[in-house]
Formats: structure tokens, C-alpha cells, sequence
């Protein structure tokens, strides 16, 4: 569901249907999944922190790579994280440019622009290999590919400053998925839990002591990222097709804890995804008769906050926690859900997640 901000940025690159970005992805619906880490299936979509994505879009007039809502394409993965943490840096905006140029030479039909589009591609690929090389979490990365999650966990939590340490958590959750070019692997998602672990330990011991101090806005914002790592461990652990019940209890014990937060933030359309996602963990434990109330839930309150992706998303939810016990009126919901996706004209990337879910079920 599109998370949206209270300001959007000035420009934001068109978004473009995640089938259409790499010919590997076409074919099977199940290996598109696997591919598109950001597709919301059982696991939702990444969340990046609404007020960083602020700050880059007030500080950097040359925010051409800032999108519209803070969830991306994977293909974009880089570009979005280098306008995140160096909008102002030469290759962040050399970058930038070849993207816009690659977009909109393929949307063009020509032999010039075949020709064009080779040169760009590479520059762009050579571009993000190397800004892969200089993220700041690549050591912590290294450490995880290695099986040292201890050392990953020093080079994160050496940070210090609780703020910088819940961001390298979280762009280490980013990398895992994006950078790792493992899908959803057993490798992978081992990967994501070992240092999920202590993410969440770190959460936890953070939480606490935020609760025992006076309101601030920086607590506010710390409360806020730790909402967003919980949401991001739910996301990414019951993404693949099989989840230990270990694994799963970890997500669904995080989904609720991101919606207390929430709760209590006051925060309606992220309270509305949150319900959504631990509707998402009970759905994926069976537990269909949970998942439906949380999914009717999010529903409602997406139809109060008028969110078209937010209704559609709820209704193909719904519709897969009452495929059995009320089949007609998950065919309708489905129905609903498809005629939204197929004739959304607006940017909202989520909507071509949904589109594939969609074409993975017929």
C-alpha cells in the first residue's frame, strides 16, 4: 500500500511496471515474486522513513531521483538510496540523469534510441556497482555473507547514536534484500534473520528506554524508525513460500508491535498498513479468521482515508482469507481488486506489485 508523506517532493521519476525492467522476470508468476523482493505478497513492501525522505526533498533541489511515496522499484534500489544519504554528491546526480534519460529513451520506439539505451543501461549499471561498493553498511554486509553476524551486529551497533544505529539496521535490512541478488533464497532469508534478531533486541531495549523519557521530536522520529524496522523484519521473514513457525512468530510478534506504535504515534495510514501487515502474518499462519478481521479493518480505514491502493490491496487480502469459508465474496473482492489495477493511471509502484499478485493467482 502506498505510504504517502505530508510533502511530496517537487519531481519523482515515472514509475514503470516491474515486468517490463528485466526480461528475467517474465515468465513464471512465482519467479517474478522471488525476483521483486518489493512485491507485496505475503510480506508487504519495504518502508523508508517519511521524514529522511522529507529532509532530502527540502535540502537538494536536484531530487530528481525522490519518488513520490518511499516505497521503489528494486531496480532503482541504488539511485534511491544514494538521493537518501548523498543527494548532493556528483555520482548521486550523474545517476540521477542517466536514469531519467534510460526511462525515457525506453519509452520511445526507435533504432537510436536501442542504441542510446545500451550506452546509458551500462553506465548505470557501472554507476551502482560502485556506489554498492562505498555503502555505508557494506562492511556490516560483508560480515552477514561471511556467517559473522556478531561482527555485523559491532560495525551497526559501533555506530553509537541510537538514531544512526536504527538506519544502518534498517539499510542493512535494505541491502540484504536488494544488494544480495539471492531473492528469497534459504540463504537469504537466514541471512535477514540473524540480524533481525538483534535489530529487534536492539528495538526493544531502545523502546524502553524512550517510553521513560519526556516527549520529544526525536524521540518521536526514533519511535518511528523502530516502526519501521519491526514492519520491515514482518515484510521480509514471511516472504518466502515456507517460514519456520520460529521465523514467523518473530514476524508476527514485530507486525504487532509496529502497530502499537503507530497506535499510539496517532498515525492513520500507518496504522491502516500496519493492521494490514499483521493481518498478513495470521494469514500466512493460518489463521484465517484473525487475518480477515485485520484485513476488514484495514479496509475500513482505508476507505476513511480514500486510499485506492490501500482499498485494493485490503480486498485481494481479503479475498485470500476467505477463499474457503465465503468463496463468492472473495471472488468479488479479487474482482475489485483487479479493476483497480487495471485502470490506475496514477505513481504508486505498489499498484504493479499488486498487478503481478494478481496475475499470480489465474
Amino acid at each position: 500500500m502506498a505510504k504517502k508523506r505530508d510533502k511530496e517532493p517537487q519531481t519523482a521519476p515515472a514509475v514503470r511496471n516491474p515486468e517490463n525492467q528485466n526480461p528475467t522476470v517474465q515468465g513464471d508468476p512465482r519467479r517474478r515474486k522471488a525476483l521483486i523482493l518489493g512485491a507485496l505478497t505475503a510480506g508487504g513492501v519495504f518502508q523508508m522513513n517519511s521524514w529522511q525522505a522529507q529532509a532530502c526533498g527540502n535540502r537538494s533541489s536536484h531530487c530528481v531521483a525522490t519518488f513520490q511515496t518511499p516505497y521503489f522499484s528494486p531496480n532503482d534500489y541504488v539511485l534511491m538510496r544514494q538521493t537518501l544519504t548523498a543527494p548532493d554528491a556528483n555520482q548521486t546526480r550523474e545517476l540521477a540523469d542517466v536514469t531519467a534519460n534510460l526511462n525515457t529513451l525506453r519509452s520511445r520506439a526507435s533504432v537510436a534510441a536501442d542504441a542510446n539505451t545500451q550506452e546509458l543501461a551500462s553506465r548505470k549499471t557501472a554507476l551502482e556497482n560502485d556506489l554498492k561498493l562505498r555503502a555505508s553498511s557494506a562492511r556490516a554486509l560483508d560480515f552477514i555473507r561471511q556467517g559473522d553476524t556478531a561482527g555485523a551486529v559491532a560495525a551497526i551497533e559501533g555506530q553509537g547514536w541510537p538514531d544512526r544505529v536504527l538506519g544502518e539496521y534498517l539499510w542493512a535490512f535494505l541491502d540484504i534484500a536488494y544488494l544480495n541478488g539471492q531473492g528469497t533464497s534459504d540463504g537469504n532469508v537466514k541471512n535477514f534473520v540473524a540480524i533481525a534478531k538483534p535489530a529487534l533486541a536492539y528495538c526493544d531495549k531502545l523502546l524502553t528506554a524512550l517510553e521513560a523519557q519526556p516527549s520529544t521530536v526525536q524521540n518521536r522520529a526514533a519511535k518511528e524508525r523502530i516502526a519501521e524496522i519491526e514492519h520491515n523484519v514482518a515484510s521480509f521473514t514471511i516472504l518466502p513460500a515456507t517460514v519456520s513457525a520460529e521465523d514467523l512468530q518473530m514476524a508476527t510478534t514485530a507486525a504487532e508491535r509496529a502497530l502499537k506504535i503507530r497506535t499510539e504515534l496517532a498515525q492513520p495510514p500507518q496504522v491502516m498498513r500496519a493492521k494490514w501487515m499483521v493481518g498478513q502474518c495470521y494469514l500466512k499462519a493460518g489463521k484465517l479468521a484473525d487475518a480477515q478481521r485485520q484485513f476488514q479493518q484495514s479496509l475500513a480505514e482505508a476507505t476513511k482515508l480514500k486510499d485506492g491502493s490501500g482499498i485494493a490491496w485490503s480486498k485481494y487480502s481479503l479475498a485470500l482469507a476467505m477463499k474457503t469459508s465465503n468463496p463468492a465474496q472473495a471472488t468479488r473482492y479479487q474482482s475489485d481488486a483487479r479493476q483497480f489495477a487495471e485502470n490506475f493511471r496514477g505513481k504508486d509502484s505498489t499498484v504493479d506489485f499488486l498487478k503481478i499478485e494478481l496475475a499470480a493467482q489465474q
